[in-house]
């Protein structure tokens, strides 16, 4: 089998880490539980190939091969003595390529549609894979994972987006259901076996936010430090991510 995701840093010259894989569902509905990945065969053998062309020599080697936050990272030290090594991590580099897909043996798999409704894998179609041996990874030009693209070449909205939803997500989980009814901008509070659905009141409904966390303070401010250190950006980013930061401080005041 084979699943494609995305580069997500660059490092030095020749180096560069990638996620490798995440429980999201790819463009073929399949799905890869994270927490399954056997990854002691690869760790002997941690090639990284191009396009999974097994017939062709590798490009690189991988290293810290791990489950990380719910999603396989790796490290990748590409073969600059090699000239198609070289190459690539040229492109890679320069954002040329930004993807990376796993080869893997599923060992156990299921229909999505047949996995219970309440199931958080549960789906229309694809497969859930409850265990995978890591066979190889590659660096790919077209991957299967419809986010996959490298930082410093995505669009800084829908970052920030997944980043407000993780704070949200983190504040509300340590916060009781009780509490939870009494927090500003929150209208209602559903609880249910596995989880709470919160309905908060639009942006637009509240006429402004006068106190928040510091550390939402200071962390939107390292977002913004962060735009203007990697440059490229402009100024509609800029508004943008001072509509984002405003959307931040809204959900958790």
């Amino acid at each position: 089998m084979i699943q494609k995701f995305v580069n997500i840093e660059k490092k030095e010259k020749g180096k560069a880490s990638f996620i490798a894989s995440t429980a999201n569902s790819d463009r073929y509905g399949d799905i890869v539980d994270q927490n399954s990945w056997v990854l002691e065969g690869y760790k002997k053998n941690p090639v990284i190939l191009l396009n999974h062309r097994q017939d062709m020599l590798p490009i690189g080697r991988a290293s810290n091969v791990s489950v990380v936050n719910g999603q396989l990272e790796i490290d990748v030290d590409f073969d600059m003595e090699d000239d198609l090594g070289a190459s690539v991590a040229r492109k890679v580099d320069q954002g040329f390529l930004t993807a990376v897909s796993v080869g893997f043996q599923p060992r156990k798999a299921v229909l999505r549609s047949d996995l219970p409704s309440d199931h958080k894998a549960f789906g229309k179609s694809g497969m859930y894979f409850e265990d995978a041996e890591l066979l190889e990874v590659s660096v790919v030009t077209i991957p299967a994972n419809s986010e996959a693209v490298a930082k410093g070449h995505q669009n800084m909205v829908p970052n920030l987006e997944r980043l407000i939803r993780q704070i949200v997500k983190s504040e509300l989980l340590a916060r009781p259901a009780v509490e939870l009814e009494n927090v500003k901008h929150i209208l209602q509070v559903e609880e249910e076996a596995d989880r709470f659905i919160v309905h908060f009141a639009k942006p637009e409904m509240v006429e402004d936010v006068e106190e928040v966390s510091e550390d939402v303070e200071d962390l939107a401010n390292e977002l913004m430090e962060e735009i203007i250190e990697e440059g490229g950006h402009d100024k509609e980013e800029e508004d943008d991510l001072e509509e984002m930061k405003h959307l931040i401080k809204y959900l958790l005041s």
